[in-house]
């Protein structure tokens, strides 16, 4: 009985190193600054943005998310929320507003921060340039 459930608890690991190598993007990541490179993408999504051809908002339906949001703010504890994502993102407790939006926002870096680094790593270094880039027009 306890071999059949060492076999089980084999499988179940092999199963999930199985699952997490073939979820693993294969690195045809391209260098920056090229084109087809998300670091320019996101480039050039910032100078889209601020010239009004994209828009800045994002739309998700989820009603078991809107749930949870909805009840942690009738239970006023968005703002623990918030505060704890923002502690996570090393913000000021001052840069975190208690608003829905505001605490999704920093959910959302979070997650991404925690299940793709290096993306988050590329979006800001893009956010860097693409700032750099406006600071040096005259």
């Amino acid at each position: 009985m306890a071999d059949d459930r060492n076999k089980a608890e084999e499988m179940l690991r092999d199963s999930k190193d199985q699952t997490r190598h073939s979820a693993e993007a294969s690195d045809t990541s391209q260098p920056e600054n090229t084109p087809g490179s998300l670091h320019e993408a996101v480039r050039k999504g910032h100078a889209r943005i601020d010239a009004d051809e994209m828009p800045e908002n994002l739309t998700i339906r989820d009603g078991r998310l809107a749930a949870l949001i909805w009840g942690l703010e009738e239970t006023d504890q968005l703002a623990a929320v918030a505060a704890d994502a923002g502690a996570e993102l090393g913000r000021d407790s001052d840069d975190t507003r208690e608003t829905r939006a505001a605490t999704l926002r920093l959910l959302v870096r979070v997650g991404l921060r925690e299940v793709a680094p290096e993306t988050m790593q590329t979006a800001v270094e893009a956010r860097k340039e693409y700032l750099t880039e406006q600071a040096d027009e005259f």
